[in-house]
C-alpha cells in the first residue's frame, strides 16, 4: 500500500526549506522501505507552518508544519504508528 505526502512546492515553501524537506523524506521512506508518494502541491496560504507537509490517513490529511529536515524521522514513523505524531506535536 502507497502512502501519499504532500509538501507544497510554492516559492515561499520553497525558500523555507520544502524542498530539502522533500529530498530528506524521500530519503527516509527508502531507507525504511516505506513505499510511499511524494506529491508537492501548492500552499495552503499558512506561511508561517511553511514547509508544510500532509499525510493522508483514512478519513482525510494530517498537517504537519513548520518542518525541517531534523524531523523527517520523526514524520516517517507516523506512517507507521500514527501515535507518534501526536505524542511528539503535545510534548
Amino acid at each position: 500500500m502507497s502512502i501519499n505526502i504532500y509538501v507544497s512546492n510554492d516559492s515561499s515553501a520553497v525558500s523555507l526549506g520544502a524542498d530539502r524537506v522533500a529530498k530528506a523524506i524521500l530519503k527516509e521512506a527508502a531507507q525504511r522501505g516505506i513505499e510511499l508518494k511524494l506529491i508537492r502541491n501548492g500552499s495552503r496560504g499558512m506561511y508561517a507552518l511553511e514547509p508544510l507537509v500532509e499525510v493522508a490517513i483514512a478519513n482525510g490529511r494530517t498537517a504537519y508544519g513548520p518542518v525541517q529536515v531534523s524531523d523527517v524521522s520523526v514524520y516517517s514513523m507516523p506512517i507507521l504508528k500514527p501515535a507518534a505524531i501526536i505524542h511528539w506535536l503535545w510534548d
